[in-house]
């Protein structure tokens, strides 16, 4: 099962399910296979490079699915399974948080110690 908090996806092809899981070293092994960092990768498949998809797709389904997708090909295949470059495209972008809103937490202010009184804005801004 996929784990959400760790950026993994959870898909079912064919019937059967499937986790793209972005590991440190799927990771690695996604810029060692493409020869570029990570952030030229995915500005690559932003402008709709079709090779950065399918690479992304393959290095991700390593760590649970190697014995099945075992080449690029493997991974091409799949990617018709599932649907094609767009469907994919949408489980690489989960992956990675693309889709995912900025998270926007406001703490109240923490009270003075045994005042109840809240902090000055000069106190807090002075931290």
């Amino acid at each position: 099962m996929a784990n959400k908090e760790k950026g993994e996806v959870g898909v079912v092809v064919g019937g059967k399910p499937y986790t793209l899981r972005p590991t440190f070293d799927s990771l690695c092994e996604l810029e060692d296979l493409v020869g570029k960092p990570l952030h030229e990768l995915i500005d690559g498949i932003q402008q709709g490079r079709l090779s950065g998809v399918r690479a992304v797709t393959w290095c991700f389904l390593q760590d649970e699915h190697a014995a099945e997708i075992r080449t690029l090909k493997d991974a091409s295949k799949w990617i018709e399974k599932a649907g094609g470059a767009d469907a994919v495209l949408g489980f690489i972008h989960q992956a990675f948080g693309l889709n995912e809103p900025e998270e926007k937490t406001v703490d109240p202010p923490e009270a003075q110690a045994g005042t109840g009184e809240p902090l000055s804005s000069a106190l807090v801004e002075s931290v």
